[in-house]
């Protein structure tokens, strides 16, 4: 099974964990950086304020394109066959993603029989040397690895893939994107209401 694919569904918790804390630990530092411009403001009205904001909203850019990124690789697009038509012309190993079928999976002779489909409902006739009927009755999505004949997919490996914590992060990467042009705006609106504060301050001297 593909080594990066794995990584990424063995390592879901810790990889989103990451990425949100590390997004929030930029807006404290933001509004950290606010609070200490208006209180230099406040002791002293006619300091020009230096502002960091512009390496702000760079890393919040960077670190919300990272997590599309790993939400993007953990759809398996880049590391999978997703259309069952090609398969079933390919000679060799090959590694591909489907739907589960509901109810589809039987064991007969410690083999296990079941049916994927791709995004066009196109099935797959999957066999695998042993009983998984119990791990998979509960699977969505599957992986597997292996080789396509006599009209069947004979499996060799295979990973239930668990995608929930990616699609939970992409849902606060798109918050957190709403939030970002929010402070966007703030942040002009302060720089603005400095410069007319600065200017009123240099026309009284």
């Amino acid at each position: 099974m593909n080594g990066i694919y794995l990584f990424l569904q063995n390592n879901a918790v810790y990889l989103v964990t990451a990425v949100v804390l590390v997004l929030w630990a930029e807006i404290f530092l933001y509004i950290m950086n606010v609070d200490k411009r208006i209180k230099r403001f406040e002791e002293k009205p006619d300091y020009k304020i230096q502002s960091k904001s512009n390496s702000f909203f760079t890393l919040t850019v960077i670190t919300i394109f990272i997590g599309a990124v790993l939400y993007y690789l953990s759809t398996g697009i880049m590391f999978f066959e997703n259309d069952f038509s090609k398969i079933k012309q390919s000679i060799g190993i090959i590694e591909v993603m489907g739907t589960l079928q509901p109810q589809s999976a039987s064991n007969e002779n410690n083999e296990t029989k079941f049916i994927i489909s791709d995004s066009d409902d196109v099935e797959l006739n999957v066999i695998f040397k042993g009983d998984i009927v119990n791990q998979i009755s509960v699977a969505k999505k599957i992986a597997l690895k292996g080789t396509y004949k006599n009209g069947s997919y004979y499996a060799a490996d295979f990973l239930i893939v668990k995608n929930s914590i990616y699609t939970v992060m992409i849902i606060v990467l798109i918050v957190w994107a709403g939030i970002f042009f929010y402070i966007l705006s703030l942040d002009k609106r302060i720089k603005n209401v400095q410069q007319e504060l600065n200017n009123g301050v240099q026309n009284e001297k």
